[in-house]
């Protein structure tokens, strides 16, 4: 099955759902709970194949009009720039409903630890993993979840040693979205940063700090 037969399946599923809880008698049965979460799960999903949808359809319009020898000069030169700018979205909403459409997981709903550490490199290395801690906290607010801070090893500069957070869904977040775990679960890697520095005019030397993201 192609991906555009994949997504018009979902799509169908969506509207076929939408309908079935509109009738009486299911509105008043037990199949209508599962009915309800399944339309949920699916929402996110059907609004991102509109968006890609609509993008595509704006492309093709302009790509009609830049063909077109009679457009505008002026008309000519706005569709360009709105042209290559979808060129550039189209491919992030493509991956958008790819990522939606991953097998779930059972952890997908769970919430996430959250741990990092300074690696080598002293002061400079704790001034990183607190930089990284401090990215990760505040991408969490704009996922809507909760972040409570569970441990802190802080250094006398604003560094951090070592830092362990937790990561959930906030109560009065949107419960379609994929939870906490699904983007943060799987990240580890021991990351890596260089400060160079100019003694002189003709003399760099460059160091490199690490910080860690344990799995």
């Amino acid at each position: 099955m192609s991906l555009n037969e994949s997504l018009q399946k979902v799509v169908a599923r969506h509207e076929e759902l939408r309908e079935l809880m509109l009738a009486p008698d299911v509105a008043s049965s037990s199949d209508f709970v599962d009915m309800s979460k399944e339309y949920a799960e699916l929402t996110p999903i059907v609004e991102a194949i509109a968006n890609l949808d609509s993008a595509q359809g704006e492309a093709a319009d302009l790509a009609t009009m830049l063909a077109d020898p009679e457009t505008d000069p002026e008309m000519r030169e706005m569709a360009e720039m709105e042209f290559q700018e979808l060129k550039e979205t189209i491919p992030a909403l493509e991956k958008n409903i790819q990522i939606h459409l991953l097998p779930k997981d059972e952890a997908d709903a769970k919430n996430a630890i959250l741990e990092v550490r300074a690696g080598t490199g002293g002061e400079e290395a704790a001034l990183f993993a607190a930089d990284l801690f401090r990215m990760y906290q505040r991408y969490s607010e704009t996922q809507g979840w909760k972040f409570e801070i569970m441990a802190a090893n802080e250094t006398g500069i604003g560094g951090l040693k070592e830092a362990v957070a937790l990561g959930e869904l906030s109560s009065g977040a949107d419960c379609a979205k994929l939870a906490a775990f699904f983007w943060i679960g799987w990240e580890g890697a021991i990351l890596r940063t260089k400060l160079v520095r100019n003694t002189s005019p003709v003399d760099l030397f460059a160091d490199t700090f690490f910080a860690g993201l344990p799995r």
